[in-house]
């Protein structure tokens, strides 16, 4: 038969590694519980940069497409007898994108691997290449333009109004 002493002493006992028991468990879930929220919230802060990142490639991209569209039209215009305003108006928006274009060039490229690997870096790399031989041949016609030369220049240009290859 126990004693009182020996009940008191069982007592305190278990209610010393209940506390020090569950604490420790408490602290061991805790712990765990905020490393997986920490990882959560960086990936989802990962992922709200790497939208970002897309968005402004993306939408640099698109500007300088329609910019050169917008100076290849207005070159077939000029190259039929229209106005030099249209060409000259097209040809400094089409220069304002190039500039933030090649202010970027080498950050969005790095951004663009950090974010969605080397596959996709290498992609926009081959439409830098195709964006700048397009922007070469705009720069020949723009040369030729005075010329009868730029009537067949502008039929043979490479098309950026059927986008990049």
């Amino acid at each position: 038969m126990m004693t009182v002493a020996d009940q008191l002493v069982l007592l305190g006992l278990g209610f010393v590694l209940t506390t020090v028991l569950g604490g420790a468990l408490g602290y061991l879930f805790q712990r765990r519980a905020w490393a997986h929220q920490h990882k959560t919230q960086q990936r989802e802060r990962e992922r709200e940069q790497a939208s970002k990142v897309f968005e402004e490639v993306s939408s640099l991209l698109d500007k300088r497409l329609y910019r050169m569209r917008l100076v290849f039209w207005a070159a077939k215009r000029r190259a039929s007898g229209g106005s030099n305003d249209q060409l000259a108006e097209a040809r400094e928006r089409y220069r304002e994108v190039l500039l933030t274009w090649n202010d970027n060039l080498n950050r969005n490229s790095a951004l663009t691997q950090a974010y969605f690997g080397a596959g996709a870096r290498r992609r926009l790399e081959e439409l830098y290449d195709t964006y700048a031989a397009i922007g070469r041949a705009l720069d020949q016609l723009m040369s030729d333009l005075g010329g009868a030369a730029a009537r067949g220049k502008a039929e043979a240009l490479p098309n950026p109004h059927a986008g990049p290859s």
